[in-house]
């Protein structure tokens, strides 16, 4: 009983908590607490409800209460953090919004994993124990943080355990059949599920087999590294297509995440259609600003906490889950020509283009190179067709790359010089392997024979430069990209554009560098003449 009084009572105080009205002030704000807690806390004080009934009741069926005084989501001398309106309504849109084919997609710190993943699990666990549920995320090591925060609830709130005596053990680690953050965790259950009550799943690794869950709750299946990998992005939106077969007829399917790129995984979700061309996920997006942009009023996070965030690159993504603010674009992919390989003319005169980036280990970039081929011939705008025959973009090990550089060198005919961007004084070890790859082949490439140029940004502007060598080419229709290359790549290239200046852009770099080569290049006297494009100063005033 005295337990129960201080949690109530001197846990949160909320008769001084000046950021949310009582229910009694309904008319006063937007939402308010789902029970009158202060009359609740007076009552059990004075004895005159049993207590157990009481919150055994009012865990069942308030999720905010739960989320607040068991899951605890905040740090010590932080709970009016939580105490929230935003927090309080985002809880009572859950409950009461649908149940199934729900998609959550929070700013990071608005607790969208406590409420749901954490707090709604142990609720559901607790109003139905023979029922079971499958936490899966990108990496089964992921899915095992969530499980491991409700094992340890579980196991330390004796506050649970004076309610639901019937459901959980006292000392589950020693009582129950299974209580394992790898192999899932068993309440007091009377079936023999071969299903774990709680379970932890990784899409890309550790999917289980045998598995069904009448709960799938899916929660960080996108990260960052991810979005810098259109084929895992790819891959992962397989995985969670096949992942479906983990539930049960009658079963339930929620997804809860933050956006890292404009396609991926939850993007995916977003634009799924039942048969009926309906939604098939409804969606509740909830940006750290009441207006989804950066002018806007913060929801949750202090101003000082939000400015802070706007200083980096995640802020539009991550915050105002916007992966690709609207109003910047300087290139349109919609200008990028796809061609039929064998539509591509024959006299082209080949380049390569290579913008190397260091171990997928130990980088957050990726490596794009291609093979262009040029045409030696300019219209009244001193611009020539440029077709993209061959090309990867994507993360590479440093230590595959030289294959697979030589692999695009050999694809076509004579490439007249390559140019790789160098910024370091000390010959890169990837360069070595790739001309002693093609030494062998019986190509040869070296600087001393002319065909290979060092690229370097010179102090320019990085994100001028780009824009200054493509923007007028590609809006005139002279870029064209061959249908041949893998769609993964292609797609990467048209992201950059369509992102650019806000989203990663080695394709881009790669192909602007191009221009450099070309405007030192002299095409032979029996070739139409390609204009030099004209010196561009990218000097600061």
């Amino acid at each position: 009983m005295d337990m129960m009084k201080n949690i109530i009572i001197n846990g949160v105080p909320f008769e001084r908590n000046p950021l949310i009205g009582m229910p009694w002030e309904k008319d006063k704000f937007e939402v308010c607490y789902k029970n009158d807690y202060v009359r609740m806390a007076k009552d059990v004080s004075e004895g005159k409800v049993d207590y157990r009934s009481l919150f055994r009741e009012v865990i069942l069926e308030d999720l905010f209460f739960l989320t607040y005084f068991v899951v605890k989501p905040f740090i010590r001398g932080e709970q009016n953090k939580f105490n929230h309106p935003f927090c309080v309504k985002a809880c009572r849109e859950v409950e009461d919004g649908p149940k199934d084919y729900t998609l959550d997609i929070w700013a990071r710190e608005h607790f969208k994993s406590s409420i749901i993943t954490i707090g709604e699990t142990i609720q559901d666990t607790l109003r139905n124990p023979e029922e079971t549920t499958a936490l899966l995320s990108y990496t089964k090591k992921s899915a095992e943080r969530f499980l491991s925060s409700i094992m340890g609830i579980l196991e330390n709130e004796s506050f649970l355990y004076e309610c639901f005596s019937d459901v959980l053990f006292k000392k589950p680690a020693y009582e129950s059949s299974l209580w394992s953050v790898e192999k899932g965790i068993n309440v007091n259950r009377g079936s023999n599920n071969p299903t774990p009550t709680i379970s932890a799943w990784g899409m890309q690794e550790g999917m289980p087999t045998g598995v069904h869950a009448n709960r799938r709750k899916y929660d960080d299946i996108t990260t960052e590294d991810m979005a810098k990998s259109p084929a895992q992005m790819e891959d992962c939106k397989v995985k969670f297509d096949s992942s479906q077969n983990l539930g049960t007829e009658g079963g339930t399917s929620r997804v809860i995440g933050t956006p890292y790129h404009h396609a991926d995984p939850l993007a995916y979700i977003k634009a799924m259609k039942d048969i009926h061309g309906e939604d098939k996920y409804h969606l509740r997006l909830k940006p750290a600003t009441d207006n989804g942009l950066a002018n806007g009023n913060p929801v949750l996070m202090s101003r000082k906490r939000i400015e802070d965030l706007m200083s980096y690159s995640t802020f539009n993504c991550q915050q105002l889950l916007n992966p690709t603010p609207d109003g910047g674009t300087k290139l349109s992919s919609e200008f990028l020509r796809e061609i039929e390989p064998e539509l591509i003319p024959k006299n082209l005169y080949n380049f390569m283009v290579i913008d190397p980036a260091g171990d997928e280990t130990e980088t957050s970039d990726e490596w794009g190179a291609w093979v262009v081929g040029v045409e030696p011939r300019a219209d009244q705008i001193g611009a020539s067709n440029i077709y993209i025959t061959n090309g990867y973009l994507d993360t590479l090990k440093e230590v595959m790359a030289p294959d697979v550089l030589a692999r695009l060198y050999c694809s076509t005919g004579l490439i007249m010089k390559t140019g790789y961007e160098r910024n370091l004084n000390t010959t890169p070890g990837w360069l070595v392997h790739f001309t002693n790859l093609l030494r062998v082949k019986g190509k040869h490439l070296s600087e001393d024979n002319g065909n290979l140029i060092k690229l370097k940004h010179g102090g320019r502007n990085k994100h001028l430069r780009i824009e200054t060598a493509l923007a007028l080419p590609l809006m005139n229709g002279k870029i064209h990209i061959s249908k041949a290359i893998p769609f993964i790549y292609r797609q990467r290239l048209m992201s950059e554009m369509d992102k650019f200046p806000y989203w990663h852009d080695n394709g881009l770099d790669a192909l602007a560098y191009l221009y450099d080569i070309l405007q030192d290049y002299r095409f032979p006297n029996n070739a139409d003449t390609l204009k030099p494009l004209p010196k561009v100063s990218y000097a600061y005033a």
